[in-house]
């Protein structure tokens, strides 16, 4: 199946308006796919699991991590910390600072947060510890 034939699935307002696949058509509809890198190449991409992962371009790199504050991911998280995390299978710590309270005395509070973790708890992660198969599949 050709991409324009599957531009029904797709919001492609992020395009330019000259590109061959721009479309108003899925404006504002859930449920429709979005191209998140606007057409721009991505160089290396490192998936740990599901809304865990790491794209790498010329121009930056976008990281996501679900469960863990931006604070943390941007400036202390690189695209090397996804790959080790994926090739080495150890997660990683991140130290964080917020401002809590307790019994009305306000602190701020230097806390140790789990960051980056290889195992995916959904897939079946095979010997060479790369690829996987989803739960269910036959030939696990």
């Amino acid at each position: 199946m050709k991409i324009a034939e599957r531009s029904t699935f797709l919001r492609s307002l992020d395009y330019p308006p000259n590109y061959p696949l721009y479309s108003e058509i899925n404006k504002k509809v859930l449920g429709k796919m979005k191209d998140e890198l606007s057409s721009s190449l991505v160089h290396e991409f490192v998936g740990l699991k599901q809304k865990m992962y790491s794209l790498k371009r010329a121009e930056m790199e976008k990281k996501t991590a679900k469960g863990v504050s931006k604070i943390i991911i941007q400036p202390q998280i690189r695209h090397t910390d996804y790959k080790e995390t994926l090739l080495c299978r150890r997660g990683g710590l991140a130290k964080a600072k917020k401002i809590a309270s307790h019994n009305h005395i306000v602190q701020t509070v230097v806390y140790q947060r789990s960051t980056l973790n290889p195992f995916d708890s959904k897939r079946y992660i095979l010997q060479d510890g790369i690829n996987t198969l989803a739960y269910g599949f036959f030939k696990i």
